[in-house]
């Protein structure tokens, strides 16, 4: 994740990316997630790499320079709260509204 950059998450499942030193959105993702977005983790190596939890029980993950999805959808049991990348880049973290806490290795 580079400074300047904020992501957040809205309840029609649009993603957007700011760059908060020019006060402009930078990218928005839409119809990715079809309930409404939860949380949002930026790769901890990887300046491009974003990821995306919601509601419709779904890990998306995207390059925010090309505006796509760059890994194929991770469907969980439960809808998602929350999402973290470890240090590593490559182990993430996401909760859920049944209070389980699932670890994945991209």
């Amino acid at each position: 994740m580079k400074e300047f950059q904020l992501g957040s998450g809205h309840d029609d499942g649009t993603i957007a990316v700011w760059d908060v030193a020019m006060g402009k959105m930078f990218h928005k993702f839409e119809n990715k997630h079809h309930e409404g977005c939860t949380g949002i983790t930026f790769s901890p190596v990887n300046h491009m790499l974003m990821g995306s939890v919601g509601k419709d029980k779904k890990v998306i993950f995207y390059d925010i320079f090309k505006s796509k999805k760059v890994v194929e959808d991770m469907n969980l049991p439960e809808a998602c709260t929350c999402v973290s990348f470890n240090h590593d880049g490559y182990t993430i973290a996401v909760g859920t509204v049944e209070g389980n806490v699932f670890a994945l290795d991209l």
